[in-house]
């Protein structure tokens, strides 16, 4: 869905949404797959190490592999990961904002683009919304997940990725009540 409302916003449209849909087929193919066919190769899965809560089957496998070393590199690699979904969910978010507003369907105000034939306003819509959207869920999975270390770990770093791009001081306080429980 991304890729194709990038590819349709391009000089030849069809040709780019072809193009970029080929190469998300093939990257899902050599990134996903390809690692996973590489841990399940590697880790077994009642492999004692991943008994330990703090290390998980990528992780094993690169310890297997004598790459241990290389887990501060791979955390900071799903971080980038996370930046990048944010950034596209912005990015659709905003694009159908527009779309809806040129249709009517929307206020007008966020059809508005800038010099550069950005949408500002739709951006910023977007952005409000998921900064309510995200305090929201925040606060009420934080009241149910108080036993639960992993789903609790989950949602932090949730909202540390979210604060660290919607800057939020809602967020902010969501997060370290989660961390206070």
């Amino acid at each position: 869905e991304i890729v194709t409302i990038a590819a349709a916003e391009s000089p030849n449209p069809e040709a780019g949404i072809r193009r970029a849909v080929n190469s998300v087929i093939w990257r899902i193919s050599l990134f996903y797959l390809g690692s996973i066919f590489v841990v399940v190769a590697l880790v077994r899965w009642n492999d004692p190490g991943l008994v330990d809560e703090n290390s998980g089957s990528y992780q094993v496998a690169l310890e297997r592999m004598g790459l241990g070393n290389l887990t501060t590199v791979l955390e900071f690699v799903i971080l980038t990961a996370v930046a990048s979904c944010l950034n596209s969910a912005l990015y659709t978010a905003s694009r159908m904002l527009f779309v809806l507003a040129a249709r009517r369907e929307a206020p007008m105000r966020l059809i508005t683009v800038n010099g550069r034939g950005v949408p500002v306003w739709a951006i910023l819509a977007r952005i409000h919304i998921a900064e309510q959207a995200t305090a929201t869920a925040a606060r009420s999975a934080a009241t149910r997940a108080t036993n639960t270390r992993f789903l609790g770990r989950l949602i932090s770093l949730t909202l540390e990725s979210a604060r660290a791009f919607v800057g939020d001081d809602e967020l902010s306080v969501s997060s370290f009540a989660l961390r206070m429980r």
